[in-house]
């Protein structure tokens, strides 16, 4: 069984929301973890993506998403490959199951 850790914020999903979620709570000192199973469809889409602020004039979405994961790791949250199976407790204490 892998060991415990607490974190402040546990984000479900890597996309450009759970990202940018990550990014701002980052910035403010949170601890932050991002679980991403990598099945979306940007991992995958390789066609121009436009209209994502700060990224030029276009991207592919693999490479959209590298980007991101960079920006926010640098902020000092952390990415994960999991996929989430259980989320179990109540509030102020939830506990996260990944297989």
């Amino acid at each position: 069984m892998a060991p415990s850790k607490t974190y402040d914020t546990i984000i479900i999903g890597g996309g450009p929301a759970g990202a940018s979620a990550a990014l701002h709570l980052a910035y403010h000192k949170r601890s932050v973890l991002v679980l991403d199973r990598g099945t979306s469809p940007m991992h995958f889409h390789t066609n121009s993506i436009y209209n994502f602020a700060g990224s030029g004039t276009y991207n592919e979405g693999r490479s959209l998403l590298r980007q991101m994961e960079g920006v926010v790791q640098s902020a000092g949250a952390k990415f994960k490959a999991a996929n989430v199976v259980e989320v179990s407790g109540r509030y102020p204490k939830f506990k996260v199951t990944t297989d």
